[in-house]
């Protein structure tokens, strides 16, 4: 390359460089133990005080999380701080404080709700209480709202009326307890259970093992065998249910999903695995079962007299809809 041809690529490498920068309205810089985050204009939307692991926001929709956020404790939110999902990565927090001015949230002992109170929005992960209860106002816990939360006892009022289904997830409740009176949740299999969906949240000591995954050599010798005529039957002794999924597909993830929140009701009583659909080794047997789309779920269980199938299926949509269909043929088959 030329030194001329040389030097204009170099040129036009750094205004593509400038140009990215320019686009990026955050500088961040150092001043002792605080992290500052300014845009263009050098106006400060948060803060990290690394002495204190105190993090302060006054726009979180503009912040980018990175690792920094783990070592979090304390949360700050300003006055025009409008969204909340942008700190759950914070599993460290233990408290949130809100500014007075902020018409959007309200803050009760260190726990995130809309300004209302009928909302409960975030629990702080790391919040340090063996028991909480369900401020009597809320009528909804939200999305992800315990997530990563460790309680020993979760007390849900009567008046509660919806649970999001990812409320709880990867969270450590040794015990819930449902008020009397409350007509959409009780206590069932020792998990809270969710009537209208149907949906368990598990506790602690009642998280299911979950699927275990196979190929379909396995299937053939522990589950489904070949008779003499060429026909499939069933070769189990308790009722077991295979999903063959994809590994990219977003019903898959919802089915399989579907399935974990009902294990905990059916524990001994019925085996879960899961198959890859497309594994060229288990092509074979999804093409002999009629299987060329996912995410199907195949129920296999003893034969209770010889003119009953002992198999059936049942293709999965929306995650709603296969908590009641999965739920119905797991009843069945669990009798």
């Amino acid at each position: 390359m030329t030194p001329k041809r040389l030097l204009l690529s170099l040129l036009l490498l750094c205004s593509v460089a400038f140009a990215a920068h320019a686009q990026n309205p955050y500088i961040l810089t150092e001043s002792g133990n605080m992290l500052i985050g300014r845009n263009g204009t050098n106006t400060v939307h948060w803060t990290l005080d690394r002495s204190t692991a105190t993090l302060s926001i006054n726009a979180p929709d503009m912040i980018e999380w990175t690792d920094k956020w783990t070592g979090v404790r304390h949360l700050r939110l300003g006055a025009d701080v409008s969204r909340y999902a942008v700190f759950m990565q914070c599993t460290g927090l233990t408290d949130i404080q809100l500014d007075d001015a902020n018409s959007k949230y309200r803050v009760i002992d260190g726990v995130l709700f809309s300004a209302d109170g009928t909302e409960l929005l975030f629990f702080p992960p790391a919040k340090t209480t063996g028991a909480y209860s369900v401020p009597a106002s809320v009528t909804v816990i939200k999305y992800r709202a315990f997530e990563n939360a460790n309680l020993a006892l979760l007390n849900i009022h009567a008046g509660v009326a919806q649970i999001h289904h990812t409320a709880f997830d990867n969270a450590e409740i040794t015990q819930f307890k449902v008020e009397q009176g409350n007509t959409a949740y009780k206590i069932d299999a020792g998990c809270l259970y969710d009537i209208k969906l149907p949906c368990y949240f598990p506790t602690r000591d009642r998280k299911p093992k979950g699927f275990q995954t196979v190929t379909a050599d396995f299937i053939r010798n522990s589950v489904i065998v070949e008779t003499p005529d060429g026909s499939l039957e069933p070769g189990v002794d308790i009722p077991c249910v295979l999903l063959f999924y994809g590994e990219k597909c977003s019903y898959s993830k919802m089915a399989k999903k579907a399935f974990e929140d009902l294990m905990p009701k059916y524990e001994g009583k019925v085996r879960f695995y899961l198959i890859e659909i497309s594994a060229p080794e288990n092509k074979t047997l999804t093409a002999r079962l009629g299987f060329t789309t996912n995410p199907v779920a195949l129920f296999v269980y003893p034969k209770s007299s010889p003119s009953e199938k002992g198999m059936g299926y049942l293709k999965g949509y929306s995650r709603p809809q296969t908590l009641f269909m999965y739920q119905r043929a797991l009843d069945k088959i669990s009798q």
